[in-house]
């Protein structure tokens, strides 16, 4: 086990994500990562979810981007040392999406993650997945929503916060809009949509 896993293996998180962006050049991708768990724990507090939810959330949002720097042949490193394989869509259609499958793996070799919620969320957190539960549907809401995001006062994303924040059945509503309004800018700008993007609309479309 790595020697940070003491009494909160996760306390100098952050810090390791900071220092793997900035020897990467990904300043700007650093301050991203933070706003996101910043955005995390204000749904959070505003929706008075339960602590352990919120907490793993925010080693979500940590996870979620850090390797987004490396390269793709790095990415299938991180993949294959936790003995899976990358999605064959993504690797053929998009292969940048992988860096999420890599976080993930890298959040078990090197921080001893086991939770499977948080793993899953990082894991397919650029598309979403039909089977997520509120980790994968909170971090997908604040990474689109993060106030750095260049979107964010034309899509009025702080009202999108605000409605997640409102319980079960806010996340729910908010989670639905920002699959739209992802889905619709690939579709506008004529980019193959991920298959799990179109499960989970199909999935929302049922309930």
């Amino acid at each position: 086990m790595s020697s940070r896993a003491q009494s909160n293996p996760h306390a100098s998180l952050p810090e390791a994500v900071a220092a793997r962006l900035a020897d990467r050049g990904a300043t700007d991708r650093w301050q991203h990562v933070r706003s996101v768990a910043d955005t995390v724990e204000e749904i959070g507090t505003r929706g008075d979810w339960p602590k352990t939810v919120v907490e793993a959330t925010v080693r979500a949002a940590w996870y979620h981007d850090a390797l987004k720097a490396d390269s793709v042949d790095d990415w299938l490193r991180w993949i294959a040392a936790v003995d899976q394989e990358p999605d064959s869509w993504a690797a053929t259609e998009a292969p940048k999406l992988l860096h999420a499958h890599a976080a993930a793996a890298w959040a078990v070799i090197e921080w001893s993650e086991r939770d499977e919620e948080v793993l899953t969320a990082v894991q397919h957190h650029p598309t979403s997945h039909p089977d997520w539960g509120t980790v994968g549907w909170l971090l997908y809401v604040a990474d689109f929503c993060e106030p750095l995001r260049d979107h964010s006062e034309k899509i009025d994303t702080a009202s999108l916060i605000v409605l997640a924040g409102q319980g079960p059945a806010g996340l729910e509503r908010a989670a639905a809009r920002v699959l739209n309004h992802r889905v619709q800018w690939m579709v506008q700008r004529g980019r193959a949509v991920h298959p799990l993007s179109l499960a989970a609309l199909a999935a929302r479309s049922e309930a």
